[in-house]
């Protein structure tokens, strides 16, 4: 990919700040960017091309916004309120005017009000939601106890286990681990959303643990009681 308009990170709480009075958003369906997480996307409508552009000559930062289950699709499909903030930490524009991008998540955020349209792409005033971290011993018992079924789901998958455990290794904040376990690994999408919606971290770090176990069972079904199968 091209070089970054600005330098990933570089300023990234000001430039949020700065962007949630009138936020771009980019609707799809079933698509959550968790904080943290690596998202890319392939940009080919004009509207979202013209959002990329300048997106990219300014803030660097726009939202992923998911869409409601059966909203209508004519004029403005109703999205769901809670949305994933990223910056572009990558751009490539293709000799057409497409562009492939990679964003990172960088916060949670609430929509208060969709703005009256004035570009062809959709804009909003966002209110930034911070994490709940609560009691720090249940964080550090959460973090742990994900880290332990993270090796655990790795022992059981075919292949990628050294990635998942360099993975959950590479985020030492609970919230973050959380999350970017949940993007990694989390399949269905309404459990994805509920886990974005969840500002509360420990609540958040056993719901996780709780869909690891799930697919460490599926992958290995008798690893729970280590017998032999009946």
């Amino acid at each position: 990919m091209a070089a970054e308009a600005f330098r990933p990170g570089q300023d990234v709480e000001a430039r949020l700040v700065r962007s949630l009075p009138r936020l771009p958003i980019f609707p799809l369906a079933d698509v959550v960017l968790f904080p943290g997480a690596m998202l890319p996307l392939h940009i080919f409508e004009p509207r979202y091309r013209e959002m990329t552009a300048t997106v990219l000559a300014g803030s660097g930062v726009l939202a992923m916004a998911t869409l409601v289950d059966g909203a209508a699709r004519a004029g403005k499909p109703a999205i769901h309120s809670v949305i994933g903030v990223g910056e572009v930490v990558a751009h490539e524009r293709l000799p057409d005017g497409r562009y492939n991008l990679l964003l990172r998540g960088i916060s949670r955020a609430v929509v208060e009000v969709e703005l009256p349209q004035v570009h062809p792409y959709r804009e909003v005033l966002a209110r930034r939601l911070d994490d709940v971290t609560g009691d720090p011993v249940a964080l550090v018992a959460g973090a742990r106890a994900l880290m332990v079924m993270s090796d655990r789901l790795a022992g059981a998958l075919p292949t990628g286990g050294d990635r998942l455990r360099a993975l959950a290794r590479s985020v030492e904040e609970p919230a973050r681990l959380a999350d970017v376990l949940a993007a990694a690994l989390v399949a269905d999408s309404g459990v994805r959303r509920a886990l974005l919606e969840d500002v509360v971290v420990v609540r958040r770090l056993d719901k996780v643990l709780t869909e690891m176990a799930q697919l460490v069972a599926e992958l290995a079904p008798n690893s729970k009681s280590g017998g032999a199968p009946n």
